[in-house]
């Protein structure tokens, strides 16, 4: 990448982003046009930072609106000469500069294409650019094709979420409140548990879904037990590797935490696999897996690049005893699209994956192998030392005597949360519709010290609702509630005034947590009347 290309700073950053609407004032024709654009076009400044992009960008780019907005140029396009990209774009309005880029998308590939940058805000104003891919290879064709289906399969995600997400709420709620009733002696407890623990596991498999249909961009880090990603996914591969392939596994539980997603984590194990059982599919052999935590010392630093001397490192090993690979293949292997496998049955995509969750946490990995011997790849993450583990508590420090709205058109969710709330003290009033939720408050706005309502509601949404109660009273503590994943980036949230935010499917004791993390930070004079009542 030229090392001359402009780089926006931290005060040059677009604040608010400017959209293709604001840029053409009174012309809703253009912005329709650029919107619809069968060309990619992007909407960005003289210094590389993007405001908008069309849908026929996003597609291009492999990547949502939201993560291109928060790119810069330089990220995603690489001139074809040394010409730096401000020249280009220096010119006055009404006069494009036409150029060759090379774009660069999110799983890896490379495009080459042709740009017309046209400066469209007056002098030094925004510039529109539009880009046309030239002569498409076939794995170019099979990039865009690929995007294309990441978005069909986040829509479809997306759509089901929320409604999953308000069925495991309703499960994962009632167990843990049977469980806390039950008697302490006999299995009803202990099968109750079990409930609680699949719903928790279906949650994050919902979880995992979505994240890899947003392609890992957006996804939160949080300190992860590897041990535990690799122990189910060695659980999912038992049922479905034949039985001419044994599974050798050596899983250090006390290896410790990755800061990173579960999801890009187990997607990485299994890519890893699932290369392992191709190797071996035809003649079965031995998976071997290995999981522990080693320190960097300076022969390991130097013979892996991206290790850091004296870094701790999760090291994770798949062996396979295979066909192995030739040195020719074994430098390719982490080429996107690269496969020595026909095209039913392999994309080349699975390694290169491998290798950009591990680059991008902070890792590496290594392959060896040769022909007749197999292959093993080992991957180094960085081992995260989180911060100390409060003890548990009985529930106690989670207790109030506070009145809560809650908002939900799910009756199930009411009764769950109104009665897990109550168990702890506070006093909850449910209501179904948010219309209602709305006159009640009206009625009495000061009998309230929380409002906490579900995102997705028929009639009006929880992002109104909370608009209008902080209209009537600006101090009032919001948690919004949402099944919908895409809300767990906060950015989206910024336009709504709530004070956190909670994601189905969530226990009682969580919520209840959150709830008295926002009540502590009030001030007791915003608080509401206590006494009072609906």
């Amino acid at each position: 990448m030229p090392s001359d290309v402009p780089v926006a700073g931290p005060a040059e950053k677009k604040s608010p982003a400017a959209s293709s609407a604001k840029v053409f004032p009174g012309d809703n024709l253009a912005g329709r046009f650029f919107e619809h654009s069968l060309d990619a076009a992007l909407l960005h400044d003289q210094q590389g930072g993007i405001h908008d992009a069309n849908r026929e960008a996003c597609l291009l780019l492999g990547g949502p609106k939201e993560r291109l907005l928060a790119m810069e140029l330089r990220q995603v396009l690489e001139p074809a000469d040394s010409l730096p990209l401000a020249s280009r774009f220096a010119v006055s309005e009404g006069e494009a500069a036409r150029y060759g880029v090379v774009v660069h998308t999110s799983i890896g590939g490379t495009i080459e294409a042709e740009a017309s940058s046209l400066v469209v805000g007056g002098p030094g104003g925004l510039v529109h650019t539009v880009l046309r891919p030239r002569a498409v290879s076939r794995q170019q064709e099979s990039l865009v094709l690929f995007n294309q289906r990441m978005e069909a399969i986040a829509t479809l995600a997306g759509g089901i979420a929320h409604d999953f997400n308000n069925l495991l709420a309703a499960i994962i709620g009632f167990a843990e409140l049977a469980g806390q009733a039950a008697p302490p002696e006999g299995p009803l407890r202990e099968y109750l548990g079990q409930v609680m623990n699949a719903g928790l596991r279906a949650k994050e498999l919902v979880q995992q879904i979505l994240t890899f249909s947003r392609q890992g961009d957006n996804q939160r880090r949080e300190p992860v037990l590897f041990h535990l990603i690799v122990k189910e996914g060695l659980k999912l591969l038992r049922s479905s590797l034949p039985a001419s392939i044994r599974i050798v596994q050596d899983v250090d539980a006390a290896s410790g935490c990755v800061l990173g997603s579960p999801a890009q984590l187990h997607q990485l194990f299994m890519n890893l696999c699932t290369n392992a059982f191709q190797a071996m599919a035809e003649t079965g052999g031995e998976l071997e897996v290995r999981l522990h935590r080693i320190q960097a010392d300076r022969r390991l630093a130097a013979s892996v690049s991206d290790l850091q001397e004296g870094r701790e490192y999760l090291r994770l090993l798949v062996r396979d005893s295979g066909c192995g690979m030739t040195p020719e293949v074994a430098a390719r292997v982490f080429d996107p699209f690269f496969t020595t496998r026909d095209v039913l049955h392999g994309t080349g995509l699975g390694l290169s994956v491998v290798h950009g969750i591990a680059l991008g946490l902070g890792g590496a990995v290594a392959v060896d192998t040769a022909p007749g011997r197999g292959s093993t790849f080992t991957v180094y993450l960085p081992r995260h030392l989180p911060p100390e583990e409060k003890a548990a508590t009985d529930g106690s420090g989670q207790a109030g005597s506070e009145h809560i709205l809650f908002v939900d058109d799910e009756t199930a969710i009411g009764t769950f949360v109104g009665k897990a709330l109550g168990r702890l003290g506070y006093r909850v009033t449910v209501c179904s519709s948010s219309v209602k939720a709305l006159d009640l408050f009206r009625q009495q706005p000061q009998a309230y010290d929380l409002l906490l309502t579900d995102f997705s509601m028929p009639g009006m949404d929880g992002g109104v609702l909370a608009r209008k109660i902080r209209e009537i009273r600006p101090g009032l503590p919001v948690v919004l509630c949402t099944g919908h994943n895409d809300l767990e980036d906060h950015r989206a949230l910024d336009d709504l005034p709530v004070s956190a935010v909670v994601c189905k499917p969530m226990t009682g004791s969580s919520l209840a947590g959150t709830i008295r993390g926002v009540l502590g930070a009030v001030p007791t004079s915003e608080k509401g009347e206590n006494h009072a009542q609906p």
